[in-house]
């Protein structure tokens, strides 16, 4: 509902800033992420071409959400209405992610054994590579944004930053959790986490304006008329 929302209500503002082209990115794989798992659900077991696909589809969101949870912060800290060209060297892995899954019949470099039984997939070192991306994308955004509020001493800041920072967290650590396999959790681990996620992007976004540039152009006014007033 709050990504659908969210699609819906950037589409009826008009012309969308960065942030916002950057977040309904987000938003849209991570509607094809849930419509995928839901259809691996469906699919007969004994269908593992199927099941494969449903898979590598996840991947489209899986492996960018974090790239474009990152974009989305230092867009929003950094007051960026165009995309700096060095920032697209962070696609380059997912992009690579997303190959070696559509190709692992051919190399066996994601999954060395597929399954959707987490206790039967072998997985291969692309993937422990992508984990180890995603995770650390998500360190660098919380930390990024956790730091941009406590220098601005904004109240509303530092709920924004809290509220999203839980929502990137929880998400992040399950996903750790479920590649190492230190508790016994099903692929759809992850993507239940996103409720979480969800809950708490959406009452940033809708409640505290999150994604409203407003906020931080009238900071940097304040930060302006300050500096004129030393």
């Amino acid at each position: 509902v709050v990504i659908f929302a969210f699609i819906i209500r950037t589409v009826r503002n008009g012309k969308p800033h960065l942030i916002h082209k950057i977040y309904l990115t987000a938003s849209v794989l991570l509607a094809i992420w849930m419509l995928s798992l839901i259809a691996m659900k469906l699919t007969d077991p004994a269908n593992t071409i199927m099941l494969y696909v449903w898979d590598a589809l996840v991947y489209l969101g899986c492996g960018t959400i974090s790239t474009l949870c990152l974009l989305t912060v230092l867009v929003f800290t950094k007051g960026l209405e165009r995309m700096p060209k060095s920032y697209y060297w962070l696609f380059v892995v997912p992009v690579i992610v997303n190959l070696a899954v559509w190709t692992n019949p051919l190399h066996h470099l994601f999954y060395r054994v597929f399954s959707v039984d987490i206790n039967q997939v072998v997985f291969g070192p692309i993937l422990y590579l992508s984990g180890v991306y995603i995770f650390t994308q998500f360190g660098f955004s919380i930390f990024y944004l956790v730091q941009f509020a406590v220098k601005s001493q904004n109240r509303l800041f530092m709920k924004q930053a809290a509220l999203f920072a839980i929502g990137s967290l929880v998400p992040a650590v399950v996903n750790l959790l479920t590649t190492l396999r230190i508790f016994h959790l099903t692929i759809a681990a992850t993507p239940i986490s996103l409720i979480v996620t969800m809950a708490c992007h959406g009452l940033a976004i809708f409640h505290f304006h999150f994604l409203d540039i407003k906020p931080l152009a009238m900071q940097r006014v304040l930060d302006w008329i300050s500096d004129c007033y030393l």
